[in-house]
C-alpha cells in the first residue's frame, strides 16, 4: 500500500510507494524511526508499519493508502 505523511504549511505532504521507501527517505525528513507497528488492537493492515517518533500512525486512510500525520496536523485535525 501506498503512504502519505500529511503536515501543516511547511511541513507539507510526502508519499511513498511502500515502507521500505519511507524508512530510506525518514533520515533527510528528520524522522526518527522507533519500530515497526505491533499494537493488537489495530486493524491487521497497519500491522508491521513502521514508526517514527516525529509522526502519529500509522492510520487508515484512503482506500489503499495508509496515512501518518506530523503531531502538529494531528493536533489541528483532532480538536
Amino acid at each position: 500500500m501506498s503512504i502519505i505523511v500529511v503536515g501543516i504549511k511547511d511541513e507539507g505532504v510526502h508519499e511513498f510507494d511502500d515502507a521500505e521507501a519511507m524508512k530510506a527517505a525518514a533520515a533527510s525528513h528528520g524522522w526518527t524511526y522507533t519500530k515497526d507497528e505491533d499494537a493488537g488492537h489495530l486493524v491487521p493492515y497497519l500491522l508491521g508499519y513502521p514508526k517514527f517518533e516525529e509522526l502519529c500512525g500509522p492510520m487508515g486512510g484512503d482506500p489503499g493508502k495508509i496515512r501518518y500525520e506530523t503531531w502538529a496536523a494531528y493536533d489541528l485535525y483532532s480538536r
